[in-house]
Parts: structure tokens; C-alpha cells; sequence
């Protein structure tokens, strides 16, 4: 238990039940005043749940005694969320602050994304500014960090209770599984998968007096026995979800229990689709019985929406919108107002959610936040025609907003993140539906995921905004050469130099051939062509394409303006390429004069030209002023970055070899030895880059006169170049040489 003496106060609250309030405690020596509820949505009152008394004794017991995590397992609908709000409700008393977060769009959204909780903590201004940087697992260690600095100062593990409701991805459940083995605060979670493992709570289907209670609170003037009821209820598997929506349909149609019989035996037992109905359950690692049963469940929740009841059509309009959204996540009214407007439902929008939807069953409500259920969501999704032609507006809609300029100062990361949830949904519902909407969507996301170093998903949305581009009659010639354009990126940053040529190439024919474009982009692409080139080897095309582009952007935008000032960082390091170290110097020098006006001091532009200016000082010897820049370099990454990000490692292993030509071989061994576990683990074994970092550390094992190890790092690199480069690059020829250079081990 930590030392009371960090309480400095507390107030009592009276409340549904009595709890400590506010707390301010003395965190990193500064005073900070905790609210009791650390998120919006706080369970209250949980007298619609019924049962779960095993489970919840065996939660509590497990969170007491065991690991600090508990995941609560079973099928969809079965009741893991009432049951962990149950839990919250009944247990309100023995903790000092709450939180409820929602994992539909992942473990790290729901920590970094809820702004509610970030305020609470007090690191709202130190998380987006770790986002907007592209610093997400940084942002994911603040909070989860704050959150284990917040329990310290309480009763420990007893004092903090963390619901993160719908963790229902294996994958990122396994990736954050050490964090929550480690976490000094209660987390309990819900989840479809079923990882090895781990404390689990298993939720089951409600024994048979817990479905009948239940069924009863919700149609309490149900004219059945018990025995009629519970043989009712067999059929619907004891479900929690089908039990609330067919009873809540039952009342809201006043219907006696023999016509709900007849329903359920004629309409849904015999229904054909029941013996045959499959579900694609992805990540959740269900079984095949499991499969089937939910595949069962959710024709019956079908059925019930089709044939026991008829919704009003705004009601059915706003059913259908709500279906776009990321399911199991609350949105406000304010939201919800501008959301359904975009489909022009205006009138009587919260009679209808309230009246028809809600009392009916077909949405959850807490205070003024709606949710739907992910069962529900899919059948919706399923059977009210929620198709890409519906959310073709929406889908343009959303587009715009995650849609980023990185060289625009007044486009927010943070702001983009909090889009991405709506967009991902988007996603996974239209992934593979040919619409200049979904392909613009997309394009947009996978720039977006580029700027946080997610390589391989940002490859996977280009290729398919490219392939729905291309299929789609009347193709939109802009578009086709941006889905072109950040493929090349994408391709670029996985070391596949030869592909991206390739599509930036065919970029510029339809820039060249695009009337509508004006040659505006035309410039752009010529550059990042000329780095391909450079990359690849090519420096004559290279130097020919950039010098066009200076040309025009002078006259054009003028010789200071940010595109020029790239145009010349890029041309200086081509003739770096070619030794020609006086003219790199004075067209790099310039390029950072330039774009210190344009930016200011600190920008990742100015960074990139300081490392880029720093690598020519050292190749004329002038170390000083090379490890001047560098350490500027470094300082501003890691500032700025994950600490395994590329740009991180890149100035390590840079700066590494300045030290090393001063002959300060420990701090060149520290960085490299970061940058390559760095490099390994982002762009693995057989990258470019990741060759290069072994080249500079085998440069200072050979310095250092640990010829063996110089020599495997040496050949390695080489093998990487030879592979992905080429015999002919100047940067494979080079590694040879050193090679052959080399005394035999």
C-alpha cells in the first residue's frame, strides 16, 4: 500500500452509493486533482442485470488474489458486458476511480484515443503531442504508466478499476498481454478470443432461472407458466441478447404469450437459413459449435427485427446509420445530431431512438450515449441493404476527415486519430467494394498509417485503393496517380526501391497526360522519383528530373518556398552521391536557410535537412560542425518519435559515425547497437536501411580492431544490398570493396 502521506485530500460524495470523490495527490512532486469518474460512461445502476452471481464472485476473487487482469470470455451476446458492469456497479464502493473503455478500435485507441479519460489523468497536452508526433506506443506508456502511478498512490491494485469492454482481437490482445500482467490497477476486459494463458471468467449461457428471471423483468405481464416459458427459452439457447430482444419485442407489440410461441415455433425454429447459416468470426477464436450456435443467434435476431415486430421507417433510416459506426462504443447526442443529419433525419430524433429503438432493444443507452451491439450491428448490416451505395456520402464524408497534409501546419495527427475508429469501421465493412469513395478512403488511410510507421498496413490499403482505382469505369486520372504515389512511398519504405520506381513513373505519364491536373503535382513527383533514383543507383535520371523540378517551382512558387527548398535537399544529395561534396554542400545549405523561414527551428523538414547537411560536413572532415547538427538531429527525434521509429534510428546511427571518426567508439557503440535492434525490429533483417546500420557497426568493430565480427556484419550488409539493390549499385560495389579490403579470418 503506498504511503497515505501522498493524499494531501478527499472529499465524500453521497451518490447512489457513498464513494471517495475528487482526490488531489502529489504525482512527479506536483499536485493533481483525480476525478472519481477518469471516463464519461460510468455504470451506475445495474438492476436489469440478472444473475451472474458465480461469475462475479469468481471475478472478484480472481482480481483479489490472482493477476491483476481478468478476461471475461464467451460468445457474442452471451452477457460479458452486463456482466462486467454488473462487477463495476456492485464494487463502486472499494474503489477510488473508475474507468469503462472501449477496444473496437483496438487495446491503444482505446487508452490514447478517449479524451475524457486523458484529461482526467492530466496528460491530455503530453499524449496528443506524443500522437501528433507519431509517437503512439510512447502515448500508450504515458497513460498506462499514469494509470500505474495513480494506483501506487491509492490502495494499490485495489484502488483503480479499468472495463475495457470489446477487446475482441487476438492478435492485439497478445500484444499488449505484458502491460496487463503488469498493470498495479484492476483491468478487467471483454473479449470474444480466448488466448492461452490467462485468468479467464468464462461466460456461459444463464441457467435456466436466471434466463427465466430475466425474460420476466422485462415483460412481467407475460401470461405463461414457468415450464412453458423456460421451453420457450430453451429455444433461444438461453441467450442473454435474444431472451432481452424477444421479450422487449413481446411487450412492445403486446403480444400474449401463445401468439409469441407460435412466432418463434413457425417463423424462427423451421427457418431453413438456421440449419445453414455460417459466420465469419475472423479474429475471435471461436470454436466450430460456437460458430455455429452465434450463427443461429444472430438469425434469430433477424427474425425477431422481421417478423414479431415493425420499426417506423426514420426509426429503421437511423437503425441503418447507426450501422456505420464503430459498434459497441457510445456516441453523444451532439454527435448523433450531425451524424444522422447527413441521411436528412432531423425530426423527433430521440423519441425515435428512445421509443423505438432503445425500449424495443435494438439500442443501448447510458444517460445521453447510444450504443449498438456488434451482433445487432451485423445483422443490421446484413439485412437493412447497408451497402457502399448507402454510405457513399458518408464514406466521401470521413474520407475528408482523415484525409492528411503533412506539410500543412494546421492539419492535426491528433485530430486525424480520433477519425481513425470511423474510418477502420468503414473499412472493414467496404474493403473490397469498387467505389471512387472507398478507394479515395483508402488512399487516405494508408498515408495516414505511413506517417505513424505502419508499413505493412499502409502497402495493404495502397494496393487495394490502386486495384479499385483501376476497375472503376471513367477512372479518375488524379486519383489513379495518388493511389500510384503513396504505394511508391509504402514500397519505398519496405526497401522495394525497383517497384516503386515503377509506379512513380507511371504516376508521372498520368500526371503529364491529366488535363484536369495542371502539372500541380507534376514537381512532387518528379522529386520523389529522383530519390528512387538515387536510392537505386540511377543519380544521371535523378539529377535531370530535379533540376526540371527547381526550374519550374522557381518560377512557379518561387526560389524559397518549401517544394523548391526539397527539390534542392534532394538534388545536394545526389551530387553527394556522386562526390561532387562543394555543390551538395551549397544547395543543401540552402535548402535549410529556406525552410527555416518556412518552418521555424523546429519541424521534421528542418531535422531532415540538418541530418542531410551533417552526413556532407562529415564527408569533408568537418566533424564539428557534423556532430553539432546531428546531435540537434537526435535530440529532435527522440523528442518527437517512438523511440524505435526509423527517423530515430537513422540519427543514431548516423550520429554513431561521427563519433566514431572523433574515435569516441563507447557512445558510437551504444547508438548503434540501439539503431540496429531498432531497424530489426521495424524493417527486419533484410532491409536497406537495416543494412546500412550494420555497415556502421561494422565499420566500428573494424576501427575498434574486432576484425571477425566486422567482417559477418560486413558480409551480411552486403548480401542485403546484393539482393535488394543490385551487383551494379554504387552501395553494393562499395560493400564489396570493403569486403576485399578485409584481412582472412
Amino acid at each position: 500500500m503506498a504511503d497515505n502521506k501522498n493524499i494531501i485530500h478527499g472529499d465524500i460524495h453521497a451518490g447512489g452509493n457513498v464513494h471517495i470523490g475528487d482526490i488531489t495527490y502529489l504525482i512527479d512532486g506536483k499536485p493533481l486533482v483525480i476525478p472519481f469518474h477518469l471516463t464519461h460512461f460510468i455504470p451506475s445502476n445495474a438492476d436489469h442485470v440478472v444473475g451472474r452471481t458465480t461469475e462475479l464472485q469468481a471475478t472478484r476473487e480472481k482480481l483479489l488474489t490472482g493477476k491483476p487482469t481478468v478476461l471475461v470470455n464467451g460468445i457474442g451476446g452471451i452477457g460479458k458486458t452486463t456482466l462486467a458492469l454488473k462487477y463495476m456497479v456492485t464494487h463502486t464502493p472499494q474503489y477510488q476511480h473508475l474507468a469503462w473503455l472501449n477496444a473496437a478500435a483496438g487495446v491503444q485507441s482505446a487508452f490514447i484515443g478517449n479524451d475524457a479519460l486523458l484529461s482526467a489523468l492530466s496528460i491530455k497536452e503530453e499524449v496528443e503531442k506524443l500522437v501528433n508526433a507519431a509517437q503512439l506506443d510512447k502515448a500508450f506508456d504515458c497513460v498506462f504508466k499514469r494509470l500505474n502511478d495513480l494506483a501506487e498512490n491509492t490502495e494499490g491494485a485495489k484502488g483503480i478499476l479499468v472495463v475495457l469492454d470489446n477487446a475482441n482481437d487476438l492478435a492485439d490482445l497478445l500484444t499488449y498481454k505484458k502491460y496487463f500482467e503488469t498493470a498495479h490497477f484492476h483491468l478487467l476486459i471483454t473479449s470474444r478470443a480466448h488466448p492461452l494463458d490467462w485468468q479467464v471468467v468464462e461466460v456461459e449461457s444463464l441457467p435456466k432461472e436466471q434466463a427465466l428471471e430475466l425474460f420476466k423483468n422485462i415483460y412481467p405481464s407475460v401470461n405463461a407458466t414457468d415450464e412453458a416459458l423456460d421451453a420457450l427459452l430453451n429455444k433461444l439457447f438461453y441467450h442473454t441478447l435474444l431472451i432481452e430482444l424477444v421479450a422487449k419485442a413481446a411487450k412492445a407489440n403486446a403480444m400474449d404469450f401463445e401468439r409469441l410461441e407460435k412466432a418463434i415455433n413457425d417463423k424462427f425454429i423451421h427457418d431453413p437459413d438456421l440449419q445453414k447459416r455460417k459466420v465469419n468470426v475472423e479474429t475471435h477464436s471461436e470454436t466450430i459449435g460456437e460458430e455455429v450456435k452465434r450463427a443461429k443467434i444472430e438469425e434469430y435476431i433477424w427474425l425477431i427485427f422481421k417478423n414479431v415486430k415493425e420499426l417506423p421507417d426514420q426509426a429503421r433510416e437511423m437503425l441503418r446509420a447507426f450501422a456505420l459506426l464503430p459498434p459497441a462504443t457510445p456516441f453523444d447526442e451532439n454527435f448523433l445530431t450531425k451524424h444522422f443529419a447527413q441521411w436528412n433525419i432531423t425530426e423527433d430524433i430521440y423519441d425515435d431512438l428512445d421509443i423505438n429503438l432503445v425500449e424495443r432493444g435494438w439500442l443501448d443507452k447510458d444517460g445521453l450515449r447510444y450504443s449498438l451491439h456488434p451482433l445487432i450491428a451485423e445483422v443490421v448490416v446484413k439485412h437493412l441493404e447497408v451497402d457502399v451505395v448507402y454510405a457513399d456520402g458518408y464514406i466521401m464524408c470521413i474520407s475528408g476527415l482523415i484525409k492528411y497534409n503533412n506539410n500543412n501546419s494546421n492539419d492535426n495527427l491528433f485530430e486525424k486519430k480520433q477519425q481513425e475508429p470511423l474510418a477502420d469501421q468503414l473499412v472493414k465493412l467496404f474493403f473490397d467494394k469498387d467505389t471512387k469513395g472507398v478507394a479515395e478512403l483508402l488512399h487516405w488511410l494508408s498515408w495516414y498509417y505511413l506517417q505513424f510507421g505502419s508499413f505493412t498496413k499502409s502497402t495493404q490499403y495502397a494496393k487495394q485503393a490502386l486495384a479499385i482505382t483501376l476497375r472503376i469505369p471513367d477512372v479518375d486520372l488524379n486519383l489513379l496517380a495518388r493511389c500510384h504515389s503513396v504505394l511508391s512511398h509504402s514500397y519505398k519504405e519496405l526497401g522495394n526501391y525497383q517497384e516503386s520506381a515503377i509506379l512513380l513513373e507511371r504516376c508521372l505519364e498520368l500526371t503529364e497526360s491529366d488535363k484536369n491536373e495542371k502539372n500541380l503535382n507534376l514537381s512532387i513527383y518528379q522529386s520523389n522519383l529522383a530519390v528512387i533514383y538515387r536510392l537505386s543507383g540511377r543519380f544521371e535520371e535523378g539529377i535531370f528530373l530535379l533540376e526540371k523540378a527547381i526550374s519550374v517551382d522557381k518560377k512557379k512558387k518561387g526560389p524559397e518556398h518549401p517544394a523548391t527548398a526539397r527539390h534542392q535537399s534532394a538534388l545536394g544529395l545526389l551530387y553527394r552521391e556522386l562526390g561532387e561534396s562543394e555543390k551538395s554542400v551549397s544547395l543543401l545549405e540552402d535548402s535549410l536557410s529556406s525552410n527555416k523561414k518556412n518552418y521555424g527551428l523546429e519541424h521534421p523538414e528542418i531535422a531532415l535537412n540538418q541530418m542531410n547537411l551533417a552526413m556532407v560536413y562529415q564527408d569533408l572532415g568537418r566533424y564539428d560542425d557534423a556532430i553539432i547538427l546531428m546531435e540537434k538531429v537526435l535530440s529532435y527525434y527522440e523528442k518527437n518519435f517512438e523511440s524505435d521509429h526509423p527517423f530515430v534510428a537513422r540519427a543514431q546511427s548516423n550520429l554513431a559515425t561521427v563519433y566514431i571518426n572523433l574515435k569516441q567508439y563507447a557512445e558510437a557503440h551504444t547508438l548503434l547497437e540501439k539503431a540496429l535492434a531498432s531497424d530489426i525490429k521495424i524493417l527486419g533483417h533484410n532491409h536497406p536501411k537495416t543494412a546500412i546500420c550494420k555497415s556502421n557497426l561494422a565499420y566500428f568493430y573494424q576501427e575498434t580492431g574486432q576484425l571477425l565480427k566486422a567482417q559477418i556484419l560486413f558480409n551480411e550488409a552486403y548480401q542485403t544490398f546484393l539482393t535488394t539493390l543490385g551487383k551494379n549499385h554504387p552501395t553494393t560495389q562499395m560493400a564489396k570493396q570493403v569486403i576485399d579490403l578485409l584481412p582472412p579470418q
